[in-house]
């Protein structure tokens, strides 16, 4: 039941991702201006430093899904070879076991092409969850980035010494602006 609930829930992820395709577009273009909008350089290196955070997840994550799950389609079932049943046939392991009424999958040209077969899901597979993680790192260490921008904004406020009316305003203005941008 594991290995096809997992095909499930990645097939479920690349339905969720079709399906909300506009609504990640639309938060991919505002992280876009984002970067754009930033012009203070501390701002900028809070950012970064955020982002590469978000790329070091997203990068092992995909290293540990890639490695854990495709050497479970191919490897495990490469090593167990043939086993011989209390019937006395011969099986041969793939890494979701099918059950087919009329089609035998332990016929030699049929079972490379179920394993073939078994091992492109999987990849589809763990190349929607890596992309599900690294988006998802991506969002959250972006929004990270942005409240650390507004945190400094708000430093920049309590810091001013002689503080005028205008520029009070003005900062003030931009955090609400920022902050109203972070929350969308």
């Amino acid at each position: 039941m594991g290995p096809l609930l997992n095909c499930w829930m990645g097939c479920m992820k690349y339905s969720l991702f079709i399906y909300y395709a506009n609504e990640i577009q639309s938060c991919l273009e505002q992280a876009r201006q984002d970067w754009q909008s930033t012009i203070n350089w501390i701002d900028r290196k809070t950012m970064l430093s955020k982002a590469r955070t978000g790329r070091k997840f997203a990068i092992f994550s995909a290293v540990f899904m890639y490695v854990g799950g495709l050497s479970y389609r191919t490897i495990v079932p490469l090593s167990k070879g043939r086993m011989l049943t209390p019937m006395n046939t011969t099986v041969r392991a793939l890494a979701c076991p099918s059950y087919f009424g009329k089609f035998d999958e332990q016929a030699s040209p049929a079972y490379e092409i179920v394993f073939t077969l078994q091992f492109f899901a999987g990849l589809l597979t763990y190349s929607m969850t890596c992309g599900a993680a690294g988006l998802a790192a991506f969002f959250i260490m972006h929004v990270c980035g942005q409240l650390s921008v507004l945190i400094g904004k708000l430093q920049r406020l309590n810091d001013m010494t002689e503080p005028e009316d205008r520029a009070v305003a003005t900062l003030m203005a931009d955090i609400v602006e920022h902050q109203i941008r972070v929350k969308k």
